[in-house]
């Protein structure tokens, strides 16, 4: 499970998806170990006499927590691991916003930090502006590759932990082995959902064999998560607007990959550039070994009032070589709050529209029973 954009704290999972089901399913959800992970590719370095560090190093790090979810009769039903990279840009808002846009105690703007609370702006403006603050910032900052893409080593890193089942009590070679044949499944929010198909596609790539990086052991275990994984379940979906096309090398950009582009772009010596996320995504599972005839399900859930999420379109999904798309997707339109005002309905609250879709009974109930896909697709 992996978060999007605005902030959160270790946890965010068990205060909605998991807690929901914990209610609907009447399950236990335990958390084994005490502390969250930090999730670092390498150490932090210290810094010189003299010499700035323009982020705090304490506590600059993504964070990962394993639950293990046991049902009535005390059998272990989930086990899911959760990854909060909310740490990565929060010293950097504080910086550049200089003002508490959160919930989280103990913010202090550092010395020099922009005030931007001190640009008085109308009510409904100042609003508008917090949001920006909040929500789109993480998205500039990813997409930038900000702090040498430190977002993307976190999102890398934490995957990787969660194929090698690096959090799991029990490391004998029989428990490491059976981990390697359970059914997955990935759930992600809003921006979330592009980091985490992006990791897996550039793990492919670079693990291959035949690449300067490539690693046998590291290839199979992600092998083994395709093969094992059975649906993506998207919240707040925003594939639409992230998976935006990119140019070939004679500058053109089309907005929908025909057949024929997905397959060149598996080609070391195509003259196309490497295929937007959805593309990249079905070619690493290809190269997995992953056929056309085992369509992935991908659950795309957009509250229609959520003014920063929306409908995952087939037409913008690859297609395979019998010209279908080469996943399933479900779009579901669930009401995550009420009008802000009643009983008129003009409003609803934008931030819960994108926030609370793990504590929306429609949504968390089809988590725990299921659908049947041919009753709800587009």
């Amino acid at each position: 499970m992996i978060h999007g954009m605005s902030d959160h704290e270790p946890g965010w999972a068990q205060d909605s998806y998991l807690g929901s089901i914990e209610k609907e399913a009447g399950w236990t959800v335990t958390l084994p170990l005490a502390n969250p992970v930090d999730v670092r590719w390498e150490e932090p370095v210290e810094a010189k006499p003299g010499e700035k560090i323009p982020f705090p190093v304490a506590g600059f790090a993504g964070t990962l927590l394993r639950y293990q979810i046991v049902d009535r009769s005390g059998q272990t039903a989930l086990i899911a691991y959760e990854l909060t990279w909310s740490n990565l840009t929060r010293p950097f808002k504080l910086v550049r916003f200089g003002h508490p846009i959160t919930n989280i105690e103990n913010q202090t703007p550092p010395p020099g930090a922009k005030d931007d609370v001190a640009q008085r702006r109308p009510g409904a403006n100042e609003e508008l502006r917090n949001a920006i603050d909040l929500y789109l910032s993480d998205v500039a900052l990813y997409a930038r590759g900000f702090d040498g893409h430190v977002i993307n080593k976190t999102v890398d890193h934490a995957l990787q932990m969660f194929y090698e089942g690096a959090l799991e009590p029990d490391q004998s070679p029989e428990a490491r082995k059976r981990l390697r044949t359970e059914p997955t499944v990935f759930l992600s929010e809003s921006l979330g959902s592009i980091m985490l198909m992006e990791a897996f596609a550039k793990q492919e790539r670079e693990w291959r064999p035949g690449k300067p990086n490539a690693d046998a052991e590291k290839y199979s275990r992600l092998k083994d998560a395709s093969q094992n994984l059975r649906v993506v379940y998207m919240m707040a979906n925003q594939m639409a607007l992230l998976n935006m096309p990119e140019e070939d090398r004679n500058g053109n950009a089309v907005p929908v990959l025909s057949a024929s582009r997905v397959a060149a772009s598996s080609n070391e010596e195509s003259e196309q550039a490497p295929p937007p996320v959805w593309g990249a995504f079905y070619n690493a599972r290809k190269n997995l070994g992953t056929s056309d005839n085992e369509r992935l399900t991908i659950a795309a859930f957009s509250d229609l009032y959520d003014v920063l999420s929306w409908p995952a379109n087939q037409m913008s999904i690859p297609a395979a070589s019998d010209g279908a798309p080469v996943f399933n997707v479900d779009n579901f339109y669930p009401v995550n709050s009420v009008a802000l005002i009643a009983p008129i309905g003009i409003e609803e609250d934008p931030d819960s529209a994108h926030t609370t879709y793990g504590t929306n009974s429609k949504v968390y109930k089809l988590l725990v029973h299921g659908y049947v896909p041919q009753d709800v697709r587009n």
